[in-house]
């Protein structure tokens, strides 16, 4: 069993399904099984669980808990699952995100060097004399 994602384009959500694969006897092969595990939450990029499928409550009475905000094992194996999904698609973007960045110091610097040889340029021509700067051309007249 693993999960996967998928893109509800009406909705404009990504779902987590648990996908396991069963033998159909009439068809003579395997077919797919899928349950919806919960949805991604665009701005944390996490799994949240749908309410048959979440957490289990832990009440103060339970025994086999060590502490009241423990998860049970199976949940915290799905989360980091989950973060593992996640965490690959961060590698990813973080490497996409240095390589631009690298590009605009780059550019970044030809324009700085072409900045300062236009400023040189225009320190050299303050210097000059009056008589060595060329005359425009209402003065000529």
């Amino acid at each position: 069993m693993f999960q996967c994602r998928s893109y509800n384009r009406r909705m404009n959500v990504w779902y987590v399904y648990e996908v396991d694969y069963v033998w159909d006897e009439a068809k003579q092969k395997k077919v797919q099984r899928r349950k919806c595990v919960g949805k991604i939450d665009p701005e944390t990029d996490q799994v949240i669980p749908n309410g048959k499928r979440g957490p289990a409550r832990v009440t103060p009475g339970d025994s086999g808990q060590s502490a009241a905000g423990s998860l049970p094992e199976p949940v915290r194996v799905k989360r980091a699952a989950s973060s593992l999904l996640t965490g690959r698609k961060f590698k990813a973007k973080a490497q996409k995100l240095s390589r631009t960045l690298k590009d605009l110091s780059e550019q970044l610097a030809v324009i700085a060097q072409d900045l300062d040889e236009l400023l040189e340029c225009d320190d050299e021509d303050e210097d000059a004399s009056p008589e060595e700067m060329p005359l425009s051309e209402e003065e000529q007249s």
